[in-house]
């Protein structure tokens, strides 16, 4: 923080800088001796002030080309300004790029095989980085705090450092080349701001989104897949089962994570709920399993503390690891059509403490109630018998549990208004011609007797 030195020139015999040892952001000219062969991480500030960089020959680990820091093994260390890469490079360090806020677009060319932590970090103008497919790690942090709106993954990357898009608020999606997350993958900050995923994707490629009804959908290879919920005074959630002529097949991953809704209905045409896809949506209590459902991916209704049951079908094959956990309240109950555990069902897929009923029969539901169901009106249903009250009254060995619309604030008070006795008339007979009810005359004759008395009797007393 030496804000007014320009020039520092570190003596030959000086064979290591900790961190932070040139923290002085307006250096215009950085020397550095031939001893030199230790740099603890984070030693240099951006300086876009820096014209000259020197290290002195005969140095066995560091070289100056240009304005960057570079080891023989082909590490870039730190480049100070500018966005053209020496020729060599082979792995970007740790804070290579670290607050460097003129980048706003970044191309990092082919060769480089990884990316070191917080090599990006906090390069708050950041909107745009290409990895190329040579990359086979990310550090973690790598690029924290920028402002990136988008990132491609290569099937390349399989390894991957905590927390690398922490606090990238503008990020909408990270797309992946590869049908799986790379290995050690750990998004808590990014995931938690309901960030959204999309595997088997391709660079570059143009993607058909579609909104209706407050739901967003991507069109892809003829089939629609729910990806985020854009509404926000929506509560009750009605997923159809075409969108444009497409089936609703997949809930994407992270859809509607974190998102705050009370009820959802799924169409029976979708067969895949991605990872984390309702994950801490803490005013879930009621969904509508589809009946073809055939996965459930990790961390899925992870966090939905409110929902009420859950029935699996018969036709799931994968429940992913932690897909149930935190789930449900007192009572609540996994009902599933398998008759036992099945073998690609994760090992830790529920809060032990939930109770899982095995080989429970489907339930009958509907998710619409027609018009002329509604208005049907026959003897049957005016005459209740004691057998059908009985049978109505007794706990059902499988509950069913159906998501149903509660009615507005309209509806209720309509009803409430409707249910109320009509007084009108009554009041209307029992009123005179004056329009005063005789009763109101009769009182108004019993108070004033009642006055005369207590005025006689207090005339008494006094005479007495």
């Amino acid at each position: 923080s030496c804000e007014s030195l320009r020039e520092i020139i570190v003596p030959e015999g000086v064979k290591k800088l900790e961190v932070g040892a040139l923290f002085a952001p307006n250096l215009e000219r950085i020397v550095l001796p031939s001893t030199l062969t230790e740099l603890e991480s984070n030693v240099f500030t951006p300086s876009e002030k820096l014209i000259e960089l020197t290290v002195a020959e005969g140095n066995p680990v560091f070289y100056a080309d240009g304005y960057s820091l570079m080891q023989y093994d082909g590490t870039l260390v730190r480049m100070f300004r500018g966005k053209t890469f020496p020729e060599g490079v082979t792995a970007i360090g740790d804070y290579a790029f670290k607050s460097r806020r003129d980048l706003t677009e970044f191309v990092i060319p082919d060769g480089i095989k990884s990316i070191g932590q917080d090599a990006f970090d906090n390069c708050g103008s950041l909107r745009s980085v290409i990895v190329p497919d040579s990359v086979e790690y990310i550090g973690g942090g790598a690029f924290a705090y920028t402002a990136l709106k988008g990132f491609f993954v290569p099937a390349s990357v399989t390894r991957v450092g905590y927390s690398v898009f922490e606090g990238c608020k503008a990020l909408a999606c990270i797309d992946f080349e590869a049908s799986e997350k790379p290995e050690n993958w750990n998004e808590y900050n990014y995931e938690h701001h309901g960030g959204k995923y999309r595997m088997n994707a391709k660079r570059n490629e143009e993607r058909e989104l579609v909104e209706k009804n407050g739901i967003a959908y991507e069109i892809k290879d003829g089939v629609a897949i729910v990806r985020d919920l854009t509404a926000t005074d929506m509560l009750d959630l009605v997923i159809p089962a075409e969108v444009n002529g497409c089936p609703v097949t997949e809930i994407g991953e992270r859809a509607f994570a974190t998102k705050e809704f009370r009820s959802i209905v799924l169409p029976d045409t979708v067969v895949t709920i991605r990872e984390g896809a309702f994950e801490d949506c803490h005013g879930l209590s009621a969904v509508r399993f589809p009946s073809a459902l055939v996965t459930v991916g990790e961390n899925a209704f992870n966090g939905c503390y409110m929902m009420n049951s859950v029935y699996l079908a018969e036709t799931v094959e994968t429940v992913g690891w932690n897909a149930f956990w935190a789930c449900g309240h007192a009572g609540f109950v996994i009902e599933c059509g398998a008759e036992e555990l099945p073998e690609g069902w994760a090992e830790v897929w529920h809060n032990p403490n939930i109770e899982i009923r095995w080989g429970v029969a489907p339930r009958e539901t509907s998710d619409e109630v027609s018009d002329e169901s509604s208005e049907e009106s026959t003897d049957e249903s005016e005459e209740v018998s004691e057998e059908s009250i009985a049978e109505s009254t007794e706990p059902s060995e499988t509950p069913s549990v159906s998501v149903s619309r509660e009615p507005s604030a309209a509806e209720t008070s309509s009803e409430s208004v409707s249910s109320l006795p009509s007084v009108s008339s009554d009041v209307s007979e029992t009123q005179g011609d004056d329009g005063v009810s005789p009763v109101v005359w009769i009182v108004i004759g019993v108070l004033a007797i009642a006055a005369g008395a207590a005025g006689a009797c207090l005339y008494l007393r006094k005479k007495k």
